[in-house]
């Protein structure tokens, strides 16, 4: 189980369901800022940019639609990793949250 991600999807309840909604396709096709597919990333860079959304979002100054975005986001990295875990590859090592 992928808490850090679990745990940030949990808690943004009140946003709109869309990010039960996003294929492993869609996942997978989904891009960083930068412009990388998620797809070509390695577990160890999507562990490091859902932290990074979580932190973002633990923060509390984001307006609904960046909330949603990044969840949404949170969303395609659980996606891209419990395919990867079913398929015999190593899952996301994402770090333990630290307070805050």
């Amino acid at each position: 189980k992928i808490s850090v991600i679990d745990d940030s999807i949990e808690s943004h309840q009140a946003l709109p369901p869309t990010v039960d909604t996003m294929t492993l396709e869609e996942a997978m096709a989904m891009t960083d800022s930068k412009g990388r597919v998620y797809g070509d990333m390695t577990n160890d860079e999507l562990s490091k940019y859902a932290y990074g959304i979580n932190k973002a979002l633990r923060g509390g100054e984001l307006d609904n639609r960046r909330q949603e975005t990044y969840l949404r986001k949170l969303q395609a990295i659980k996606l891209i990793d419990d395919a990867r875990n079913n398929s015999g590859q190593s899952t996301l090592d994402l770090p333990a949250e630290t307070g805050g």
